[in-house]
């Protein structure tokens, strides 16, 4: 009963948002004390805030348990049939089984980045780690309790897909024969098989990687190139319209200029008019007065 006591408040706290983790743990810790539960609240106090990418497992693990237990199972499978292979028995599939544990575990990575961009945390420089930490909780069964909960404190140590082969590395344990020659060979050339197919998958996947570090670099250049060459058009064009601008203005101020002008000579000649109309009404007056 004790021990359903801790795990709950172990859970709990694990389940929270991270920057929330120390004072919820606090809180349950003295909450404990309160209810006499002293063992209990020193277990609890003793768990430790965890890692970033731990705890992006641990919220992929609450919020995706089905994809857990299939993970598990895949890992499960695919040992499964890694001892058949040791043992010298036929093991069809395991190329297969490996690919769907490297899809499970792909899928659950993309799911914690999502969830730690949720949380305004850039997600780039944890994806590996979780991956690892994935991967090795899934091909260990004394982490898959642990896996399951959610309450995970630090990432697990192990391969990602840029490790060993991913899947093809997870060797079994040494059939327990000592007087089987015939088995520990075969276990033998298994694992050596295993081991050089691991190693070229390796290599598979960095040669892959380099043939997309190489593509990537030639369309930026591409991209680049044409974003100049808009550039470059653009401002060809910007130039061009400033110069019309620039006579469009001049030509707007030669024509005030002018119009300033030819008011100036209206106004004058209708001076000039008022006064030839001012000397013609004096001369009919005169006229008329003779």
């Amino acid at each position: 009963m004790a021990q359903d006591l801790l795990a709950s408040h172990v859970e709990a706290i694990y389940g929270a948002d991270l920057a929330e983790f120390t004072a919820e743990r606090d809180r349950r810790v003295k909450a404990l004390k309160a209810e006499g539960h002293k063992d209990e609240a020193a277990a609890l106090k003793a768990h430790r805030k965890p890692t970033v990418p731990a705890w992006a497992v641990d919220q992929v693990a609450r919020t995706h348990g089905e994809r857990i237990e299939t993970l598990i199972e895949a890992a499960d499978e695919l040992r499964a049939l890694q001892h058949r292979a040791a043992s010298g028995r036929r093991a069809e599939g395991m190329r297969e089984a490996s690919q769907r544990l490297r899809d499970l575990v792909g899928d659950l990575r993309e799911a914690a980045g999502r969830i730690l961009a949720a949380a305004g945390t850039r997600a780039d420089a944890h994806l590996d780690e979780i991956e690892q930490t994935i991967f090795a909780a899934a091909v260990d069964p004394q982490h898959h309790d642990t896996l399951r909960r959610g309450v995970l404190a630090a990432v697990l140590p192990g391969p990602g897909f840029g490790g060993l082969g991913f899947g093809l590395a997870v060797l079994p344990d040494p059939p327990e024969q000592d007087d089987d020659t015939a088995a520990d060979a075969a276990y033998d050339e298994t694992a050596e098989g295993l081991a050089a197919a691991a190693e070229a998958e390796a290599e598979a996947d960095e040669a892959r990687r380099a043939e997309a570090r190489v593509t990537a670099d030639a369309d930026r250049t591409k991209q680049r190139r044409a974003v100049q060459r808009r550039i470059d058009a653009l401002e060809a064009a910007r130039d061009k319209q400033a110069e019309r601008a620039a006579s469009a203005r001049e030509a707007a101020d030669d024509l005030r200029a002018r119009a300033d002008a030819a008011a100036a000579d209206a106004e004058m000649a209708e001076a000039d008019l008022a006064e030839y109309d001012d000397d013609l009404a004096a001369a009919h007056a005169e006229l008329d007065a003779l």
